[in-house]
């Protein structure tokens, strides 16, 4: 018998059958105080079916025009249509026919070439092989602004506008190519739609998952090439950069407007593990996730930073701790975000499979890593009774501070979204922060009790023994001082008396 097999069988069965490890998620301030109330949806309608299935709503986004504002959503099978929600009313007010067998992506953009300065347009790819600008004004073709048709028809899955609306790029299923079975990402310029600019066709060998392009806070990254000799000098960092993630497991940083397929590619990164959603941290850093639930961060070059199991960090207060019906444990990932008001953070919106959805983020500018010392973890809001099962779409409208959350139950739910402010990361509980991620979290501040009036006490207090401190630091030094001074007065005399003897000797 082989026991090499036998061991790597053991230690294979080790693995799954030993305990998941825990790290406790660090409750915020403002964590306790939405506690208590319960955040609950502000408006809540259902999408809009023909059959007697409810559909799913899969993803969200926004659409401004001068007069109105949308929420944009795609709907699941048997409908695949894409249905417009007023944003003040949630009525629904338009719906396009969508994309035949299945809209895969849904995307806004502003600026798109071709089609006027700063006017807003909604653009999805589908398995029909098309990426569709649609515009309500369209209605002789159903909405149909521009259609941009990938060659025989091939199935895309993902999508990503330029931030410059110069292109489009969009990633297809793996199909059957002139080498063979091949993934591409394909780019087209709106202007000129019958056929793409370019296809790189060699970055990935399976499903195309999500795109993305750099935003234009990071395009103009220095793009000097590295001072080494020419034998290991490396790639010079193109200015644009698309980041493509797949069902191959890698991630790839490549130059969208190289020609050449093999030359385009600029990092590639292997996770190992077949890969759902990436995007772009707004520190220029890039998150992924995989189907598997886990969660990993990746430097601005794909050096890998961290890698987790979403499920792992959770929250349970202890007996003490009220409400005890609000504990956390993430079942899934549903998106991670990176917005102005979050500062350097990466907010990670997790779901579980009662519906309710948490925002979790990592602490400051520090990702957490796999190392327990280092894993720091916050929760700062959860999002509760909204949803009856999975939540697939979700949307945080910064403008108007809302979340916007669409199901499996159908239902798209507006919920009130909460302000991060300077104080939120503080724990509740200061112990918190220092406890070791391996014991139960105390809570015996009981920080339920928070309030103003009683923070501003504590701070009172503790403003107090600031002066008291510094009062005996101040008598402490007085006293240090005299007796320095005294030592000195004795040194001097000594020095005088044995000056003298000297003298009386020499004579």
């Amino acid at each position: 018998m082989d026991t090499s097999a036998t061991s790597e069988l053991d230690l294979d069965l080790d693995i799954h059958d030993s305990p998941r490890p825990q790290i406790p998620l660090i409750p915020t301030r403002s964590f306790f105080s939405l506690a208590q109330s319960q955040t609950r949806p502000i408006f809540t309608t259902r999408a809009s079916s023909s059959s007697s299935e409810a559909p799913y709503i899969l993803q969200i986004s926004p659409l401004r025009t001068p007069s109105s504002s949308y929420y944009a959503t795609t709907i699941s099978h048997p409908s695949n249509a894409i249905e417009l929600f007023d944003a003040l009313s949630l009525r629904t007010v338009l719906k396009f026919v969508g994309h035949r067998g299945g809209t895969c992506a849904l995307e806004n953009a502003s600026n798109l070439v071709g089609l006027g300065g700063g006017k807003e347009v909604l653009l999805s790819a589908g398995k029909d092989g098309n990426v569709v600008v649609w515009d309500e004004r369209a209605k002789p073709n159903g909405g149909v602004c521009v259609k941009m048709s990938a060659p025989s028809n091939t199935p895309l899955l993902s999508l990503a506008v330029h931030p410059s609306g110069a292109y489009v790029a969009a990633g297809s299923a793996l199909h059957s190519g002139s080498s063979g079975n091949e993934a591409s990402i394909l780019y087209w310029d709106p202007r000129q739609p019958s056929f793409p600019l370019r296809a790189h066709n060699e970055t990935h060998s399976d499903d195309i998952t999500s795109l993305a392009f750099l935003p234009s806070v990071h395009l103009s990254a220095s793009s000097t090439p590295v001072s080494t000799p020419p034998s290991t000098q490396e790639a010079e960092r193109p200015q644009d950069l698309l980041l493509s993630s797949s069902s191959d497991g890698l991630l790839a940083l490549s130059d969208p407007n190289e020609q050449d397929g093999d030359e385009a590619v600029w990092r590639v990164a292997n996770w190992g593990c077949s890969i759902s959603q990436a995007g772009f941290h707004r520190t220029g850093d890039v998150w992924a996730a995989s189907d598997m639930e886990t969660f990993s961060l990746w430097s601005d070059e794909l050096d890998p930073i961290s890698d987790i199991d979403i499920r792992i960090p959770s929250y349970h207060p202890s007996k003490s701790q009220k409400p005890q019906n609000h504990k956390w444990e993430t079942d899934y990932l549903i998106a991670a975000s990176s917005t102005r008001t979050m500062d350097s953070r990466l907010g990670i919106w997790t779901g579980n499979n009662a519906g309710d959805v948490a925002l979790l983020s990592t602490s400051g500018t520090n990702p957490p890593s796999n190392k327990s010392e280092d894993a720091k973890w916050y929760i700062h809001e959860t999002f509760r009774s909204g949803h009856e099962g999975i939540v697939r779409g979700l949307f945080w409208d910064e403008d108007n501070n809302l979340l916007i959350t669409g199901g499996e139950d159908a239902k798209l739910n507006v919920w009130p979204k909460h302000d991060f402010s300077s104080d939120d990361l503080l724990p509740a509980a200061e112990d918190d922060a220092e406890m070791e991620l391996g014991s139960p979290m105390r809570m015996d501040d009981s920080p339920t009790k928070y309030s103003p009036r009683k923070e501003k006490e504590r701070k009172k207090k503790h403003r107090k023994r600031e002066r008291v401190v510094d009062d005996d630091d101040e008598d402490g030094n007085e006293e240090r001082a005299d007796e320095e001074g005294m030592d000195l007065q004795v040194e001097s005399e000594e020095e005088r008396d044995g000056k003298r003897k000297g003298k009386r000797a020499r004579r």
